[in-house]
């Protein structure tokens, strides 16, 4: 009954592997060899199923889904045939069609017309009687199983080897070499257990030969997902870790296999724990091999992620637009060995014009073309040319892509979007020696994509001169239009409060990060901070959040969960190490209410008219950007407002500015300042402590600072 389990076992290990298959996102590849394990499934369960019944001598059931048995285990080979024939295509055509329709009649021709019956016992095991053809010696059932169990497969390879010799991709023929091999290894293993059925005398092993066939679907789906091209080091590394995953897992289990199976017939409850403890140390054995295996891979395998990485931080803003580009082209040409680039920017006119294109590509896109629409619904940014049909996401705007790659000769799309508009695309040429752009560069694509997001916001500002006005691009003027974005607020127009900022950078421009949000006549968002960073680098930060704070806003009106998404969207979307360091408040005129969310900011003060006194109401806050999952951290504080109160709040710049005795200014001055002023305007006052700073260094500002000040006027 060992032999019953062990089909049933395959049984439940296909339907769990077509599962795991089925809820990967590239259903198109994929989808044939889920449909081709969930028919393996169905064979293993009618093996055991004829296994049972025919120990139980009921004869007319194990032959009846005996012959169901084969029919599934010739459709797995028919599926085999046809997929190989039409790879790397996907989509079924005629003839793959009628070569199915075909074979599967000819194979319910052989199980029903020529095939007298068929038996399992524990003596003969599987047994397929059928007449002999006198004039060739054979059987129809040897005919039948060269046909469907050698002869297709056969038939695939020499299809693979000729579309091999035509195929000029890597990748996929690379791909053809591993379908080839898998399929070869799979008949071998069926030729083995049929060698061992005769040789070692136990028919029985012939009821494992779909284990062969799952084999080779466990190799189509390993050689299907690779998007890697291997070089003969790559080949010799992954062979040693195959042996040391595989082949020292079943020469364990094969040796245990021989050594205890005559124990089965004296005592086989005693079989059957040898047989659990065993499989309990090979899963363990398998577990840990794994993981040396792997910390293996990863320190023999070369990338270029890191020096990428840090190229494109280190990019200067500073230089000319044309210095910019052709910079950047290198940086792509020496880490992707691509042939071109070609970056789109919106010239403000609903089209996406090349601003720069080592190709001399010039013709424009329309930013309401299809392909941007689908990609936005599918929340997708980077696509590689050789994922258009084989990811189900895309099918719908697969055409277009098709086009667009076609026309640019281009390989990788990057779509760089704020919110649901679309400013500027990357379109990267084909690699040098044609090769593919793998799994590998498609993931630090997506990893980097903070950076291009940084890069391609910044061209989109200066890069434009219609935006500039003038065709000097120096970084004067790109500092303008920094400034003139932060000074783009919504100010608090109210009779009950008077409320006013003030910020000042030690260098032309800085990240400080100041903004006023009307959400109605009664509710505004106040936001202050400080974005980590110097000069140009930290003030596109700062520009790119104010933006997608706006662009959060239209989505969600809760307040806690405006401060999540930010947090997310500088964690996965800045350059690595960027931080958000200051307060969201939310002020609610209708009833002189402030909400507010600490952020890390270093100083929160609150004059209260009825105690006369300053006090700091801040508490505990974590900075933005460090943390993955902010959700417990955020804690939504309120202060009830009354007339002749005054709320200050500032950045560390302000608190941490030292005189030339290298004392800081420090909070207590800070306060002092407050009591002092409490007369004048909130304008005033801010001017009034900024003073007292520059009095108290008696130097240039060494960090970039910010205020704001809110004073309550009436109820």
């Amino acid at each position: 009954m060992i032999f019953g389990i062990l089909c049933f076992v395959l049984a439940i290990s296909s339907l769990i592997f077509a599962s795991h298959i089925d809820q990967k996102d590239d259903r198109t590849t994929l989808g044939p060899i889920v449909n081709m394990l969930l028919v393996l499934a169905l064979t293993s369960l009618l093996m055991g199923v004829i296994i049972i019944t025919g120990y139980k001598g009921l004869e007319t059931l194990t032959d009846n889904f005996g012959r169901f048995m084969y029919f599934c285990l010739n459709s797995v080979a028919v599926l085999l045939a046809s997929y190989c024939f039409r790879f790397p295509k996907e989509k079924k055509g005629f003839f793959s069609a009628a070569f199915f329709i075909v074979f599967e009649l000819l194979s319910l021709y052989f199980l029903f017309g020529k095939i007298t019956f068929i038996r399992v016992t524990p003596t003969a095991g599987l047994m397929v009687a059928s007449p002999i053809l006198e004039r060739i010696g054979l059987s129809w059932y040897q005919i039948y199983k060269y046909i469907f169990l050698f002869g297709l497969p056969v038939l695939s390879i020499v299809v693979l080897l000729f579309k091999f010799e035509i195929t000029k991709q890597k990748l996929q023929r690379q791909q053809m070499l591993f379908l080839m091999g898998s399929l070869v290894v799979g008949v071998l293993f069926i030729m083995g257990i049929q060698y061992a059925a005769t040789k070692t005398l136990r028919p029985m092993y012939l009821t494992l030969s779909p284990y062969g066939l799952v084999l080779i679907l466990i190799c189509f789906y390993k050689s299907l997902t690779n998007q890697k091209v291997f070089d003969f080091k790559t080949i010799i590394r992954y062979g040693f870790t195959f042996l040391l995953n595989y082949g020292v897992i079943a020469v364990f289990g094969g040796l245990y296999f021989a050594f205890f199976r005559p124990l089965s017939k004296v005592n086989s409850f005693l079989f059957f724990l040898f047989f659990i403890l065993t499989t309990a140390v090979v899963l363990t054995l398998r577990h840990y091999l794994y993981k040396a295996s792997m910390r293996f891979i990863k320190s023999s395998a070369s990338d270029y992620e890191t020096h990428f990485e840090k190229e494109l931080a280190e990019f200067d803003f500073n230089d000319e637009t044309e210095d910019f580009y052709q910079r950047l082209f290198s940086v792509f040409r020496r880490y992707l060995d691509t042939t071109s680039l070609t970056v789109f920017i919106d010239n403000g006119e609903n089209q996406l014009e090349p601003s720069f294109s080592s190709s001399n590509y010039k013709e424009k896109v329309s930013i309401n073309n299809p392909i941007f629409e689908g990609l936005l619904n599918a929340k997708i940014n980077v696509v590689l040319r050789s994922q258009v049909h084989k990811r189900h996401v895309l099918s719908p705007i697969a055409s277009e892509l098709d086009k667009v790659f076609e026309k640019t000769r281009s390989e990788v799309l990057i779509m760089l979007n704020e919110g649901r508009h679309v400013f500027s695309v990357f379109l990267i040429g084909p690699k040098r020696l044609a090769n593919d752009y793998t799994e590998y560069d498609y993931s630090i694509f997506n990893k980097l994509y903070s950076y291009f997001f940084l890069l391609g916001y910044y061209l989109s500002n200066i890069a434009n001169e219609s935006v500039v006005g003038t065709v000097n691009r120096e970084i004067q003027y790109s500092g303008q239009i920094i400034k003139s974005i932060q000074e783009n607020m919504d100010f608090v127009q109210s009779d009950k409060f008077d409320i006013d900022y003030l910020s000042m950078t030690a260098r032309d421009l800085g990240g400080e990060f100041v903004d006023f949000i009307k959400i109605d006549s009664m509710r505004h968002i106040i936001i202050l901070g400080d974005m980590s960073g110097k000069g140009i680098n930290a003030s596109m930060s700062m520009v790119i959040l104010k933006s997608i704070v706006r662009t959060f806003l239209a989505e969600t009106k809760d307040f806690k969960q405006l401060v999540q998404k930010v947090n997310t969207f500088i964690r996965n979307n800045l350059p690595k190490g960027t931080y958000f360091a200051g307060v969201f408040c939310l002020l609610d005129s209708s009833d002189n209410t402030l909400y507010y969310v600490n952020c890390g900011t270093p100083a929160l003060f609150m004059y209260n008219q009825a105690y006369a006194n300053v006090v700091e109401i801040q508490g505990e806050g974590r900075v933005l950007g460090f943390i993955k999952d902010i959700t417990k951290l955020v804690k939504v504080k309120k202060v009830k407002l009354t007339p002749g109160d005054v709320v200050l709040c500032c950045t560390d710049g302000l608190i941490n500015t030292s005189s030339i005795r290298n004392e800081p200014f420090g909070k207590a001055r800070v306060q002092g300042s407050i009591v002092s002023n409490l007369g004048y305007p909130a304008s005033r006052m801010c001017q009034f402590l900024y003073q007292e700073v520059m009095d108290f260094t008696s130097k240039e500002l060494e960090d970039d600072l910010s205020i704001v000040i809110v004073k309550v006027l009436g109820k």
